[in-house]
């Protein structure tokens, strides 16, 4: 019998949102082990190895958003206003405002709300709530607070990260309106005689293309998010490097535009390539990731290296510009 968790520990996980218990697909009621329990509270930095721990962890749970100006994160949903709650010293003014993750300014109206002043490390702290308005864009933005105490004291700022989410991830529109079909096909297996070994996109146009010309609505596919840069690459889709990035296996090098502009001689360097890449599509072998990227990596390169349309070029850099650090430190992983 594993041992009983102490019901102040339950307590204090039930208010941090950590479950105790759960029903499995059958029905059938689970209690979740007390070290379960304990490993994901330690997970969390909630210590509660001892009595004084598992006060201490309650007082920074009761207080935790008082000892800041302006909440870590808020999440809103777009077309419903949202109250928010800012902590400044009691009795002092502040205002509250967006940065739009597109631009601009949007300053928050205070609304009518009541607290009790609380005393938080040695001062007295106020509560007042502000309105997140409902017709924001969606976005991540910036929640800014700013405070001037008076008397020689230090102006006070601080700021959090706001997010709004859309009220509701349907269907198409066009799909709203009639019952359709689709087809489901793991990319990576969905080989042509023209793949270099694995299914790329342009097998997956050339099976919407069949679908859609036979009435299908839809072709679902595997994740595409970025692999490893180099073997061994795990041979899960669900297991990325990054969801943020796309893996770049499944382009096919043959309709890149710098391909098609490449001296014929040129093409002649990735032609053996794809001919013993494509090879390995006939087969009914394991799909082989490893030795493909290789190839397909070198072949990629090559094509990488020729000049750009300026279009192109415009584009590349709009890429670049628009994904910034990020990819930067994703490439910088890469290498």
């Amino acid at each position: 019998m594993a041992e009983a968790l102490n019901a102040e520990i339950a307590e204090l996980a039930h208010a941090l949102g950590v479950a105790t218990e759960y029903w499995d697909q059958s029905g059938q009621h689970h209690d979740v082990p007390s070290s379960t329990i304990l490993a994901v509270l330690a997970a969390m930095n909630v210590d509660v190895s001892t009595p004084d721990a598992v006060s201490a962890a309650w007082d920074r749970l009761h207080t935790g958003p008082w000892r800041r100006m302006v909440p870590h994160t808020v999440i809103s949903t777009q077309g419903e206003s949202k109250p928010v709650l800012i902590h400044v010293p009691s009795g002092a003014p502040v205002d509250v405002w967006i940065e739009l993750e597109v631009g601009g300014r949007v300053p928050l109206k205070q609304i009518e709300h009541w607290a009790e002043p609380r005393m938080i490390d040695g001062r007295i702290v106020g509560e007042a709530a502000f309105e997140i308005p409902a017709e924001l864009p969606l976005g991540w933005h910036e929640l800014h607070a700013r405070s001037e105490q008076g008397h020689g004291q230090p102006v006070l700022k601080q700021h959090g990260v706001l997010v709004t989410c859309p009220r509701f991830l349907g269907l198409p529109a066009a799909m709203q309106s009639k019952r359709t079909w689709g087809l489901m096909a793991q990319l990576y297996a969905t080989r042509s005689r023209e793949s270099w070994g694995i299914g790329d996109l342009h097998d997956l146009g050339s099976i919407a293309e069949w679908a859609g010309n036979r009435g299908g609505g839809f072709v679902l596919v595997n994740p595409m998010h970025a692999a490893e840069p180099k073997a061994p690459i795990a041979p899960s889709p669900y297991l990325p490097a990054t969801r943020r990035f796309f893996n770049p296996i499944y382009i096919r090098v043959e309709d890149i535009p710098e391909y098609e502009a490449m001296p014929a001689l040129m093409k002649l360097t990735i032609a053996p390539v794809a001919m013993l890449a494509s090879a390995a599509s006939r087969t009914a072998d394991l799909i082989e990731r490893d030795p493909i990227w290789e190839m397909k990596a070198s072949a990629l390169n090559t094509v990488f290296a020729q000049p750009m349309s300026d279009a192109r070029a415009a584009a590349y850099a709009a890429f670049c510009a628009r994904e910034g650090a990020g990819l930067e430190q994703f490439a910088q992983w890469c290498a």
